[in-house]
């Protein structure tokens, strides 16, 4: 996490949501950073598709918790980052499924 806490500081990131396994990296070096720092846990072997559940949580922060620019961080390759921000747009701004995912 050390690498990303200058350039999150360039784009203006106040708070980073871990969708991977918690032990990935040490979330106190995000917060020891100032950055608020959140987990929707996350099997390495699931599926890109996230359950309900996971969803929901990570609608949640970002609707109710997030204040100003989140990065979401995922290291596993397996596309949850991006089906979760995709379901934030749909949700919060009504896009399409096209328009999200463009």
């Amino acid at each position: 996490p050390k690498h990303f806490v200058a350039e999150f500081r360039w784009y203006d990131v106040s708070t980073v949501i871990r969708v991977a396994k918690p032990d990935l990296y040490d979330a106190a070096e995000f917060k020891d950073a100032r950055f608020k720092h959140y987990d929707v846990p996350l099997k390495s072997s699931s599926p890109a598709t996230p359950s309900d559940a996971q969803i929901e949580t990570f609608l949640g922060l970002m609707t109710r918790k997030v204040k100003g620019r989140a990065a979401v961080v995922c290291a596993e390759g397996t596309g949850h980052s991006g089906v979760l921000c995709a379901a934030f747009l749909m949700a919060r701004y009504h896009a399409t499924a096209a328009e999200a995912a463009a």
